[in-house]
């Protein structure tokens, strides 16, 4: 199953936070129709002052793409691991095809940002694909409802011959996060931004990604591509 999928790792910028300097991936996952964009990157024309206060910086989709020889005419759907803007910020380029989302990102990001944050992603329902727990994305990559950092975060799981994959997003922003979720509480400075629901929800997660049998660990903010740990 998903024997012709692959993986591309596509470099959006980056944003310094309480961890320090991070980068900002989206992620390209060819299929035999084409490709699926796993989030979008940012802008830096929304939202100055969390531009500033995060010192993001941005690179464009068309350059993103050209990385990997692609265009934004490749691309058959969009799959966004959640909301924020450093993740959803180029989704009105790709109107013109499904974008994938679990239903309580959408209701709680439109019920938390105006209307000026919200239309560089937002859409009639009719032109979302809304999820309420897992689902096929594509054959062979799944979205999995991995709530926490956000209350509809999700992820993905792709399988391609055999070799599966995880691209899990800001379930944990680094790999030394993930591995060590346990050591994380309100007292660590990267709390209040890695976990944006509560604890239990965010651990849960966490750990039903851990128990994955899986190749690799893609991460939105890191450069290192991981491994589950030895159990």
């Amino acid at each position: 199953m998903g024997a012709e999928l692959a993986i591309l790792r596509l470099y959006m910028g980056h944003v310094t936070g309480p961890i320090g300097p991070l980068p900002i991936y989206a992620f390209a996952v060819r299929h035999p129709g084409g490709v699926v964009l796993v989030d979008t990157g940012l802008t830096t024309n929304v939202d100055p002052e969390l531009i500033a206060k995060y010192k993001m910086e941005a690179r464009t989709m068309d350059a993103a793409l050209a990385d990997h020889d692609l265009t934004i005419a490749d691309v058959t759907h969009i799959a966004v691991t959640h909301l924020d803007h450093d993740h959803s910020a180029n989704n009105n380029l790709f109107r013109h095809v499904p974008a994938v989302v679990q239903r309580p990102e959408l209701a709680d990001a439109r019920s938390s940002h105006d209307a000026e944050y919200r239309k560089v992603w937002d859409r009639d329902d009719g032109d979302f694909c809304i999820l309420v727990g897992d689902g096929e994305v594509v054959p062979g990559m799944t979205a999995l409802s991995t709530p926490g950092h956000t209350p509809g975060h999700q992820s993905f799981l792709v399988e391609r011959g055999n070799t599966t994959d995880l691209i899990i997003g800001d379930a944990a922003y680094t790999q030394e996060i993930y591995h060590n979720a346990e050591t994380y509480d309100e007292s660590h400075p990267v709390w209040s931004i890695q976990v944006r629901t509560n604890r239990e929800t965010w651990l849960g997660s966490i750990e039903r990604l851990r128990a994955l049998d899986v190749d690799r660990i893609y991460f939105s903010h890191d450069d290192k591509v991981g491994k589950q740990a030895a159990r």
